[in-house]
């Protein structure tokens, strides 16, 4: 007698019947359907594996951009989040249950998506929530084990927020989160497109349009040339989303090369004209076109949402 695939519903013909070409026919219909699809749906969520050998942190893991905690690249979290990298992914732990990291990203309104977290381990109830950038919730759903955990919602704003709660119960939790997903449709966890991981280089592009890592103490030096009535121009390796605003680290400052030698300047008199393909930090010190310059502690230039 003859069984289904449990995943895509492909016919298997028992090792006692014949061949049927009608039956093999379907079965190729049904595979070159399923890859269609899963080529066509993109994860809209960046720096998506959690994993220790492929998770993104141009800054370092669990520091701060500015006042804004992050757990790495795009991840904003909860500051009653303690994060742990591990092989697998990510211990996310917690002492309540208002605790979670989360992504911005920008959606269509009126459409439907799909948010997915693959977790495993530690405390149940994983939670997804969808809130507007003000965080106020549009949407919340609760689970109650490990496995995928998957909510379809219809997005009301443009600028909406994932939220991935480890564990939304009193006294809070611990869960390792393995992997996140944003696709645009609605999906059950029988219908979700394969997870596909981009690739480090396609993941590393995408987390710098919003984040650009450039040094973080003072053994860190990028170096660039002075144009006269602009500055210490840095280029950026991708156009990042929006024009960029720098980050200073509690050294930051420029350096500058003029007839009496390297100059510091203080940080407060660095005026800074961002771009989306550079950043532009002009100062008062009396250099010539084409000197060398050297920005020293610049934590970063961000663009997040």
């Amino acid at each position: 007698m003859a069984t289904k695939t449990s995943l895509l519903g492909l016919t298997k013909p028992a090792y006692t019947e014949a061949a049927d070409i009608a039956v093999l026919n379907t079965n190729f219909d049904l595979i070159d359907k399923a890859v269609g699809q899963g080529a066509r749906v993109k994860n809209l969520l960046d720096n998506s594996d959690f994993s220790a050998a492929r998770f993104i942190a141009q800054a370092g893991f669990n520091v701060a951009h500015g006042a804004t905690l992050y757990m790495g690249d795009r991840w904003m979290r909860a500051s009653n989040i303690a994060p742990t990298s591990q092989t697998n992914g990510i211990l996310v732990s917690c002492t309540d249950q208002f605790a979670f990291i989360q992504q911005r990203v920008t959606l269509t309104p009126g459409k439907k998506y799909t948010a997915v977290l693959s977790s495993t381990g530690g405390t149940a109830n994983r939670r997804i929530a969808v809130f507007n950038t003000g965080l106020n919730e549009i949407f919340a759903s609760v689970e109650g084990g490990d496995g995928l955990f998957v909510a379809t919602f219809t997005a009301a704003y443009e600028n909406m927020a994932i939220l991935f709660y480890p564990a939304y119960v009193s006294g809070g939790g611990s869960a390792v989160f393995q992997w996140a997903a944003l696709y645009e449709g609605a999906y059950t966890a029988e219908t979700l497109p394969a997870y596909v991981y981009k690739g480090y280089a396609a993941e590393l592009a995408e987390c710098q349009r919003y984040y650009l890592h450039v040094g973080a103490d003072s053994n860190a030096w990028i170096a660039g040339k002075y144009i006269i009535g602009w500055g210490l121009i840095v280029e950026f390796p991708v156009q990042m989303r929006t024009n960029g605003s720098v980050i200073k680290g509690d050294s930051g400052k420029i350096q500058a090369f003029s007839a009496s030698g390297w100059e510091d300047v203080s940080a407060s008199y660095v005026n800074v004209r961002g771009g989306t393909t550079y950043v532009c930090l002009s100062s008062p010190v009396n250099v010539s076109a084409g000197d060398s310059c050297l920005v020293v502690g610049i934590a970063g230039i961000s663009a997040d949402l």
